[in-house]
């Protein structure tokens, strides 16, 4: 007659389970504190569009290498395609400065931007209407809330992938940063 151990019976219910799928897991890990409703924005999603000059448009796609809202940190890959003739699929490794977490506000203060360019950039979005009167104010306070619709974030580009020592690009530059 074998006896199971206690550790064994106490695993009986789980080797019925099925086992969960690497997309179970992600987002079991990093949607612990992120709403439902936002459930685009995880670990490994991606998302694809044109980036235009208002000369040429440009094949682009963003692929979220990290999420977790509960720090909250974000970082990712941005491809561009034919953008330069020296690399026609340009990849740079991109963080997150989420605005109203941490000491992020809608006014960047880095990177060459003033705040006329601030309330240009962030005016392309509706959602920052109610905003644009108030935000460079000093006394002026938003938090980014976990329910909120909409998430207002600055990308910077850090370097190319996967020659992260590479720092000059023939036809393209990443000194800026994205709204």
């Amino acid at each position: 007659m074998e006896v199971a151990s206690e550790d064994e019976e106490n695993l009986a219910p789980l080797k019925n389970e099925p086992l969960p799928t690497p997309e179970q897991l992600i987002m079991t890990q990093t949607w612990s504190t992120w709403p439902t409703s936002c459930h685009d924005l995880y670990s490994g999603s991606s998302f694809t569009g044109v980036q235009s000059n208002g000369v040429r448009s440009y094949s682009v796609s963003v692929t979220f290498k990290y999420v977790d809202m509960g720090v909250p940190e974000m970082c990712g890959h941005f491809t561009i395609r034919g953008l330069t003739t020296d690399l026609p699929k340009l990849t740079t490794f991109f963080d997150v400065q989420i605005v109203g977490t941490g000491n992020h506000t809608f006014v960047t203060k880095q990177w060459d931007a003033t705040v006329d360019t601030d309330r240009t950039h962030w005016g392309f979005f509706s959602a920052f209407k109610p905003y644009r009167n108030t935000f460079s104010m000093g006394d002026f306070k938003y938090t980014m809330n976990l329910t909120d619709k909409y998430i207002f974030m600055r990308w910077k580009e850090r370097f190319v992938v996967p020659n992260y020592k590479l720092n000059r690009i023939n036809g393209a530059s990443y000194d800026g940063f994205y709204y």
